[in-house]
């Protein structure tokens, strides 16, 4: 897109990467866009990740589709050799705190921390916020669905890490309330 002499790459949801001349080649210099960074890699992921479930459903059905994104064992075992020092119920919560902040960005809040109850908070939840803005979402999955599909990947993580988990949404905020339980034989 040409706008004021300039060229724009430009994407439906509004976001612009500016680029002020055509670079002189070989060209590696890419300076960050911390603002919207972080949504970008969450827009694709999550773009990826609704496309692969939508395809899956129509072929093998939702309980299948839901079945695919369970990855519960493999984050245990995250959990266990990234954060060894505390119990594993109280390692999971903050290594999710953690990777969700510093992996995605995503702002996280410990609220609670025992093995008893937990409490963990998405901030402003990305994934949430996305739905809304990122116009190719919404005429795909159902905000329902689109909410079933990252509570069904968490409740298979907490439940590997010995947690039972309710969730509950209070404008873009997630939170998720963690109660012991038995740990999966």
């Amino acid at each position: 897109m040409l706008k004021d002499d300039r060229w724009y790459f430009y994407l439906i949801d509004g976001l612009t990467i500016p680029i002020k001349e055509p670079p002189k080649l070989p060209f590696s210099d890419f300076p960050p866009y911390p603002d919207f960074e972080n949504r970008m890699r969450m827009e694709q992921v999550i773009t990826e990740k609704v496309y692969f479930y939508l395809r899956l459903k129509e072929e093998k059905g939702k309980e299948e589709a839901l079945t695919w994104f369970r990855n519960g064992q493999g984050y245990k075992l995250n959990v266990e050799a990234w954060m060894p020092y505390f119990t594993l119920r109280k390692s999971f919560v903050v290594f999710a705190a953690w990777v969700e902040n510093r992996y995605w960005g995503q702002k996280m809040v410990i609220e609670a921390l025992s093995d008893a109850r937990s409490v963990l908070v998405f901030k402003d939840h990305e994934m949430l916020r996305l739905y809304d803005v990122a116009g190719h979402l919404r005429p795909k999955i159902s905000l329902e669905e689109y909410k079933e599909l990252f509570e069904d990947q968490w409740r298979d993580r907490a439940r590997w890490a010995g947690w039972d988990v309710q969730f509950a949404y209070d404008g873009y905020d997630t939170r998720m309330i963690l109660k012991a339980a038995a740990f999966p034989s």
